[in-house]
């Protein structure tokens, strides 16, 4: 698992839209119901000036994780985007929160987690 945190500040991904775009990845994490597990930031300016430790601290009460763990049962390789209702109207540049949920353990065992690109 850390080897993906490493890997992806090498990576961005080529939006190929009219204007040729280019999207990076700003953070990357992963949270599990204890509170956050770890957390890369790739790219500081697409982030407020909150510290990373205020960004993701109660991750696992915000939407996109919920959402993430309550759609796995419906389709457990799923990924869940999350997109800010005024996106493109009042802001042209905004993030996007892409999350997959994880369960460790096995049978009534398991715990959710969730692994999140920003």
């Amino acid at each position: 698992m850390t080897h993906t945190f490493d890997e992806c500040s090498k990576f961005s991904l080529q939006f190929n839209q009219q204007d040729q775009k280019t999207i990076d990845i700003a953070s990357v994490f992963v949270s599990t119901r204890s509170g956050l597990t770890r957390f890369k930031t790739v790219d500081e300016n697409d982030i407020d000036n909150k510290t990373d430790n205020d960004l993701f601290s109660r991750s696992i009460d915000e939407v996109y994780y919920r959402r993430a763990v309550d759609f796995y049962y419906n389709d457990s390789k799923a990924f869940v985007y999350s997109i800010p209702f005024e996106a493109g109207y009042k802001e042209p540049n905004f993030l996007v929160t892409a999350s997959h949920a994880i369960f460790v353990g096995s049978g009534k065992m398991s715990a959710p987690g969730m692994f999140s690109v920003v």
